[in-house]
């Protein structure tokens, strides 16, 4: 999640007859820009471990996204013997982080209506913050709105065509079809407004919860 610490654990198998002593390090390739590391591996990099034949070493590491951005770095292994046919023999693992903004408990969920064996099509509008971890000030930001007809945009506030191609799915397509409308970039603050078309046609009375995924092309995802 974004702004959150996540661990898993890297599993690395000797592939050899016989055991040997690594070190292990991270190259961390993606820096935000106050120059954070986005991932850390939890094994110092000065201190050999040993991994027996065929054994295999559980690597933990942590991914910390601070944007909505995809993010990628690699773990190294090292075989450190010296005067051993295979020191410095290298296996290199590439880790990869996606960050996925998820709402807050408060947030209110959308609500569409309509009378069953009718349809009913409206917009749904997505005012995303795809910068930082931190959201724009006294903005609501990054959730969801139903509306008959969109919204007008706040007094002072700009809009353009954005370039980004943003892709979104239903988890639920039997029940609602959706199209894309329009994405603008806002600005200020600074903000990525997506408009939908949805199509809710339910051919008898039911109610249901349908979640909404929306990937940026730097690979996050809300």
């Amino acid at each position: 999640p974004l702004g959150e610490q996540t661990q898993t654990l890297l599993p690395f198998k000797n592939p050899l007859n016989h055991s040997i002593t690594v070190q292990c390090k991270l190259i961390d390739r993606s820096k935000v820009e106050n120059k954070e590391e986005l991932f850390a591996l939890l094994v110092r990099e000065d201190v050999p471990i040993s991994v027996a034949e065929r054994g295999v070493l559980e690597l933990p590491f942590t991914f910390k996204p601070l944007n909505m951005a995809h993010a990628a770095a690699h773990i190294v292994v090292e075989v450190v013997e010296e005067g051993s046919p295979v020191d410095g023999v290298k296996w290199q693992f590439p880790v990869k982080g996606t960050p996925i903004f998820k709402v807050s408990k408060g947030y209110q969920a959308p609500v569409l209506s309509c009378k069953a064996k009718e349809r009913r099509e409206c917009f749904i509008e997505l005012l995303l913050d795809a910068h930082s971890v931190q959201p724009t000030p006294n903005i609501t930001y990054t959730e969801a709105a139903i509306r008959d007809t969109p919204s007008q945009l706040k007094e002072g506030w700009m809009k353009k065509t954005s370039t980004k191609e943003f892709t979104a799915s239903l988890d639920e397509n039997s029940l609602l079809t959706m199209q894309h409308c329009s994405t603008y970039d806002i600005s200020p603050p600074g903000l990525t407004l997506i408009t939908y078309t949805l199509v809710f046609a339910p051919g008898k009375p039911i109610k249901k919860t349908v979640n909404l995924t929306v990937t940026s092309p730097e690979g996050g995802k809300w």
